[in-house]
């Protein structure tokens, strides 16, 4: 399947835990938002989607060139009604992958390994260590199952139905991001943390 197949991150939630909107978070400089629609971008979606919250400030997330934000007017409803947004956003794609904004980074490899899965199957869902996370990926025509009333509660109802029909491809990754979760404060400085001294030893090593 190499349609074009939308790109999304879901990013509308108010970061209750987190005690700010997980939008704005920066790590180097880039706020997740734009790290993430760079590896969404970068693995082969199109178009890129951003899933905000209308009380959203434009002003504390960086411009985004060839992203489009989408208005999620009804966060407290869920995930599952940021990815319907998405999907409506994405009706003229063959397809939509998609990534929570709290997992920070997600390797392009991934996504690209995810979308050539659809080639084969209906779905498909990228897994570190065994454990799927995301991106998880579907074709167009699965859109409705999670428009039904199964997915109300969230989508995991209606994939765990794709996954036993067998229409869901688990793809194994050596990547961290795929199961990664910032959630807390102490979460996010962890992994700043951690970037910042990969980016100085990558740097060293360049340099």
């Amino acid at each position: 399947m190499r349609a074009k197949v939308a790109g999304a991150v879901l990013a509308a939630g108010a970061g209750s835990r987190m005690g700010r909107p997980k939008a704005t978070l920066r790590i180097e400089g880039r706020t997740l938002l734009a790290r993430l629609s760079s590896a969404l971008r970068a693995g082969g979606c199109d178009p890129i989607l951003l899933l905000v919250a209308g009380d959203l400030d434009r002003g504390a997330v960086d411009p985004i060139e060839g992203a489009a934000f989408v208005i999620n007017p009804d966060p407290s409803r869920g995930q599952i009604s940021s990815l319907r947004c998405a999907m409506e956003a994405a009706s003229d794609a063959a397809g939509l992958l998609y990534v929570l904004v709290d997992q920070a980074d997600i390797a392009p490899e991934t996504v690209a390994a995810v979308l050539s899965a659809l080639a084969e199957h209906p779905a498909a869902v990228a897994s570190f260590r065994m454990t799927p996370g995301h991106p998880l990926a579907f074709r167009r025509d699965l859109f409705l199952d999670l428009f039904s009333r199964r997915a109300d509660g969230g989508a995991r109802a209606v994939v765990d139905g794709w996954r036993r029909q067998g229409w869901l491809a688990q793809i194994e990754t050596a990547d961290e991001g795929v199961t990664r979760n910032l959630n807390t404060p102490q979460d996010f400085e962890r992994y700043r943390a951690q970037s910042q001294t990969l980016g100085r030893i990558v740097h060293g090593e360049n340099g």
